[in-house]
Order: structure tokens, then sequence, then C-alpha cells
């Protein structure tokens, strides 16, 4: 079977395990009779390969245009969602959630078989400060400006400064997160190799782990003060929202949910060991079923599919190199039909009648986060001491934000829900990324191709 025919049927696969899982979530297999089947789960699978379809053409544009493939697809995605066409409607987004696990395990996979643990330990101090200072610089600054823009937006023009600061701080650290998952797709796409290459993907991955336990604890400390004051929806949220675990301490669930997945990356990535040492036949299938085994058991067991997947891939790269080398070859051949749903997928999430009445507030805060992206990232790379010509240009790298910001400013919402300010912050925050959404990739592009690291001429500068 070709590649081209692979792609598909692993596609086709993806859409049968998403709408049988989902079924069974919804239904139970025993009550499907007496329950009926949702009539969007039916159309989900039409508007899946439909969303497949249209983004891969879209891509292939892009790419003519010498825009990022990444582009095309989140633009199709947009343009096909529930605020703009409607083909894929709000009711079929929950379902696709489950292609978002998926998507995001093979993603997670492909980034920990693009870390060397010799580069990682030998540029642990330039990522620590490039991440330490960006986020440091993010951070502080854009929860001072949201905390000024959120009073003068007309519909939170009654909001107190306790939860103006409370909420500004939540939006300053969605503002520190970034996409690893659009970064590894442009490298991807581009091939390219080379130690900013290497930097930037190191750094984006250990930085959307930061990003998240921040989140945690800021949220914890936030909807606190914004239930007492309003007496909300935020009542009933904390860190459990995110993890789905209650009654203990906030450091024990963040442990236990970072170093349990981190153990079960371990077992995944010596189970995959184990099958290409002695059976080593139908890759494509086997793919498959590993990444949908990782998205489908994350949740009953508070694990985070991204850190799983990734200390999988990790250790298969550098623990079994020969051994895994075909593996890595075969999700390479697999990336592009998942990112086209991936991210067409995340562009359904983008509300463009919102976007169209707070762009003006949500363009500040993109500037504001662009500044201190910049500023930040060339500060800690010089604290660091990264190469001049490398830390000059490196922040272009953590623009993209998509999936895990958007899931964020979902939380937010859930946070916020009982209160006047849920539903305007929601729509800033998704306005933010949804601008960052389409710069990111351009801005990725032009920082790879200067840098001379893509393709054949990148790989021959840079081997291995």
């Amino acid at each position: 079977m070709n590649t081209t025919m692979r792609k598909i049927v692993v596609i086709v696969a993806l859409v049968l395990f998403a709408m049988l899982a989902n079924l069974w979530g919804e239904a139970g297999w025993g009550h499907v009779g007496e329950s009926g089947i949702d009539p969007a789960l039916l159309a989900t699978g039409t508007a899946v390969g439909l969303l497949l379809l249209c983004a891969w053409l879209s891509g292939l544009i892009s790419r003519r245009v010498g825009l990022p493939m990444v582009t095309g697809f989140l633009l199709i995605g947009i343009v096909l969602g529930p605020s703009a066409l409607g083909v894929v409607t709000a009711d079929q987004q929950r379902y696709l959630l489950l292609i978002d696990k998926l998507a995001i395990a093979l993603i997670a996979l492909t980034a920990g078989g693009e870390i060397r643990l010799s580069f990682l330990k030998g540029s642990l101090k330039a990522i620590s400060s490039i991440i330490g200072v960006q986020v440091g610089c993010v951070l502080v600054v854009s929860t001072v400006v949201f905390a000024m823009i959120l009073p003068r937006m007309g519909s939170l023009a009654g909001i107190g400064t306790g939860d103006a600061w409370r909420i500004g701080l939540l939006l300053a650290v969605l503002a520190c997160s970034s996409s690893p998952a659009i970064a590894i797709a442009v490298v991807t796409e581009l091939r390219a190799k080379g130690p900013l290459t290497q930097l930037l993907l190191s750094a984006t991955v250990c930085k959307d782990l930061v990003v998240i336990i921040l989140f945690a604890v800021a949220l914890s400390f936030s909807v606190g003060g914004l239930a007492a004051g309003q007496g909300g929806g935020g009542e009933h949220l904390s860190l459990m929202t995110i993890i789905g675990q209650e009654h203990l301490p906030l450091m024990t669930i963040i442990g236990q949910h970072i170093v349990g997945s981190m153990v079960a990356g371990v077992i995944v990535g010596i189970l995959i060991t184990g099958y290409l040492r002695r059976v080593r036949a139908h890759l494509t299938i086997f793919l498959v079923l590993v990444c949908f085994g990782i998205a489908l058991v994350s949740k009953p067991l508070h694990l985070d599919p991204l850190i799983t997947a990734l200390i999988a891939g990790l250790l298969m790269r550098n623990a079994w190199h020969e051994i895994s080398e075909d593996f890595f070859e075969e999700i390479e051949d697999l990336s592009l039909p998942v990112y086209c749903v991936f991210f067409a997928v995340a562009g359904t999430r983008v509300d463009l009648v919102a976007l169209g009445e707070l762009w003006h507030w949500a363009l500040i805060g993109v500037v504001v986060r662009l500044s201190m992206l910049a500023g930040g990232t060339m500060l800690g790379a010089k604290l660091g001491g990264v190469d001049r010509d490398i830390g000059r240009v490196l922040w272009g790298g953590f623009v993209s934000r998509a999936g895990v910001s958007i899931a964020l400013a979902g939380l937010i919402y859930d946070a916020l829900e009982g209160t006047d300010y849920a539903t305007p912050v929601f729509n800033l925050a998704l306005g933010m990324v949804a601008f960052d959404e389409l710069l990111g990739p351009l801005m990725l592009k032009r920082m790879l191709t200067d840098s001379g690291e893509t393709g054949a001429r990148g790989a021959a500068a840079h081997p291995g």
C-alpha cells in the first residue's frame, strides 16, 4: 500500500475510533437502542472528512503562495466553523475532542523524538533562562495592562478593581502560553534541523509544562476571590477541573498529574520498543492504536496525553535510537493528514462575531504580548549564553497559540460562569488567541527560513 493510501486508511480509522468512543461515552453500548444516537454524532464523521479534504487543499494553496500549510488549515477551519459557514456546528465540536487528543499524542511523540538529551543537558541553562525571563516579562506586564483595560471595556464597565486584577492575572498566564503543536508542524513541513530548531522545540515543550502548572496555581488563587465577590460558578472550580481530582492539596495534585504522566510515558515507550523488537509489522495500524490508547486512558487515570507521549518519544529516541527509527519515519508519514484535521478543528473554535466586537481590545493584548515575548526572549537568551544571532530571532517561534490556549480559555470561562464577566472575558481571550494563531506560523516560517536550517540546506549544515 503506498503512502497516500496509508494516510487515508489511518484517517478513516481515526474517525471511526473517535465516533465509536464518543458513542460509548455518550450513551453506553447497552443504551444506544433506548436513547438513540445524537444526530450530531452521525454528522461528525462527514464533517471530519470534509475538514480533511478542504484543509489539505487549503494547505497546498497556502504553500503555493509562500505561507505555512498550518495557516491554510486554520483558515479553512475558521471558514467552515460555527461562526462562519456553519458546516461544523457547535454540537459537533464536542465529538471532535477525542480527535484533538489523538493528534496531540502523535504531535507529542514527534516532539519527544526531536529532543536529544545530550543537547537538552547542554542547553539547560539557556532554556531555563529563556523561559524564566520570557514568562516573567509577559506575566507581569500583561497583568497590569489587562487590569487597566478590563474596566474600560463596555461589557465590563462595572468590574471592581480586585476582580480586574484577578482576571487580568488569568489572562496574563494565558498570554504566556505557546503552541508546541504549531512549532512541530511548521518544523516538520520545512524539514528544519539545527541548533535554533532544537532550542525552539525543547524550550516550547518545557514552557508548555511550566504554563500548565502556573495556570493551575493562578486559577486556584483567582477563583476564590471571584467566587467570594460574585457567588458565581467559580466556587465550584479549582485545579481539580483541569485534571479531574478532588479534595487533594494543590501540590499533591500537580505532582500526581505531572509525575504520573511521566511514569506512564516511560511505560508506553518501553511497550512500543518491545513491539518494535519482536513484531515490527503494520506500523501504521500500531501507531494509530498507540495514540488512541494514550488519548483514551488519559482522562480516567488523570494523565496529560501531551506529557505521556512526549516522554515516550524522548525515551525511544535517546535510549533505542536505531530500533525506533522506522517508527519515527512512520509518524512523519502520518503527520500531514493528522495536522490537517487537528488545526482545522482548532480553527472552527474561533468566534468571528466575538472577534469583530472586541478586536481593538484583543489587538492591544496581542501587541503587549509580542513586545514582551521579544524582549523577554532576547534578554533570557543573552543571560543564558545563547548565540546572539539565534537569540535575536528565537522569539518568533513562541508567538503561535492553538489548542492548549483555547482549552485554558475555556477553563477561564468555566471559572467565571455565573458572573457577569464570563462571556466578554472568554471572547477577549479567544480573540487574542485567534490573532496569534494566524500570525504565529508566518513568523515561525520566516524565522526558520532566514536561519538557513530548513530543508536539505539545514540538514546538511547541521547533521543529525
